[in-house]
């Protein structure tokens, strides 16, 4: 039901949006990269725990990302943009992480990636300071994010000396996004912001395959986990 509520909700934004640029607009796009700096759960360093799940990316973990995005310009007491964006972003574990995944599950451990694809409807508002050169705008969004992690693989031996491989596939979650934002444009071309994207909860499900004297596969799924990040974002506008 709470799924139900949160597509509704994305569904509408849509529609406004859509309605929004139906009067007369001027068009615009940009194409934006971002540093990355993980928060809440997606910050946490690994402990050791199986499955890792997820949310461990390390608080000194840093990843560009791409995003595209689309909208109307309105001059109404500056001007009032009504967006739609997507992100693909792309993280991989600290690399302090990653030596203590490898410490506990082995050096041919496969450790976890981070795919998350948040994609956004919202108002943009810039102000210009100077004609023609320098804007400062504020901006948020709502949307859904889709989150997809990638598999572990890794080895055990028992003390009989039997090596078990074990395989952890994770299934796609959605969960309410959200993002705020703030920042200049020089030029009507360049931006440069600082915006928080939050990714929602989400509560993974995994199947988890060994392979030994016979191979067993079960499910599971681990707690659920708030996950978001702060973005450094540089634009390029046309």
């Amino acid at each position: 039901m709470k799924k139900n509520n949160t597509f509704k909700l994305f569904t509408l934004v849509a529609m406004l949006f859509i309605f929004a640029g139906a009067g007369r607009a001027q068009v615009v796009s940009g194409i934006y990269f971002n540093a990355l700096i993980p928060t809440g759960d997606f910050a946490k360093d690994y402990t050791g725990t199986l499955p890792m799940g997820r949310s461990n990316i390390g608080s000194d973990a840093v990843m560009g990302i791409g995003t595209y995005r689309i909208g109307y310009d309105f001059d109404i007491y500056g001007t009032i943009q009504p967006f739609a964006e997507a992100s693909f972003n792309w993280n991989r574990i600290s690399s302090d992480n990653r030596d203590a995944y490898e410490e506990v599950m082995g050096n041919d451990a496969k450790n976890p990636k981070y795919f998350n694809i948040p994609i956004l409807f919202g108002i943009n508002y810039r102000y210009e300071f100077m004609p023609d050169m320098l804007e400062a705008f504020g901006e948020f969004g709502l949307g859904m994010d889709f989150f997809k992690a990638g598999g572990e693989k890794y080895k055990i031996t028992g003390a009989n000396g039997q090596v078990t491989d074990y395989n952890l596939k994770y299934k796609l979650n959605t969960g309410f996004s959200w993002e705020v934002g703030a920042g200049v444009i020089v030029k009507k071309y360049f931006s440069a912001g600082i915006h928080y994207i939050g990714y929602g909860n989400h509560k993974m499900q995994y199947t988890k395959s060994s392979k030994g004297d016979a191979t067993i596969t079960n499910s599971g799924e681990v707690s659920r986990k708030t996950l978001g990040t702060l973005a450094l974002r540089l634009g390029f506008h046309f």
